[in-house]
């Protein structure tokens, strides 16, 4: 008898568990979200495009960087980058390892390339560009 239920409450805490798993709770929150749901099928019509087309659809964005989340209730939302054409994106990270490159930029221009999202309010963001140039822009020919 012990045995016995030892092993239903093995179960009922394996089901608790399962049914609790971030996953399922993540899922169950993009389901609700309109935004993520929009994000979802932009993502799967993008898998459907050949790499070229995927290549061409990444966005360049020059301007001046601005870390820190201005929406407290997203947050994948790392900060925003105010377009020298006037546009305004907020930034989410393509990968986690991008921060990196982002935080020697912040308060400071630099030209990025991601992903638009949801009709063009998110930029994620893939790579980050030196707004110094090569150095074969930087330095004069001709000798001393």
């Amino acid at each position: 008898m012990n045995l016995n239920m030892g092993w239903v409450l093995g179960a009922v805490l394996s089901a608790l568990l399962l049914a609790l798993s971030p996953s399922r709770i993540h899922a169950e929150d993009a389901a609700q979200d309109p935004e993520a749901q929009e994000a979802a099928k932009e993502d799967e019509a993008e898998k459907k495009l050949t790499e070229n087309e995927q290549i061409a659809a990444l966005k360049q964005v020059r301007g001046k960087i601005v870390l820190g989340a201005p929406v407290a209730d997203n947050p994948e939302i790392v900060g925003q980058i105010l377009a020298d054409s006037g546009e305004s994106y907020f930034l989410k990270l393509a990968k986690k390892d991008v921060l990196k490159h982002l935080q020697a930029y912040d308060n400071k221009t630099a030209t990025l390339s991601g992903k638009l999202r949801n009709k063009d309010k998110y930029l994620v963001v893939q790579g980050v560009t030196d707004p110094g140039g090569s150095t074969n822009e930087r330095t004069k020919r001709g000798g001393i």
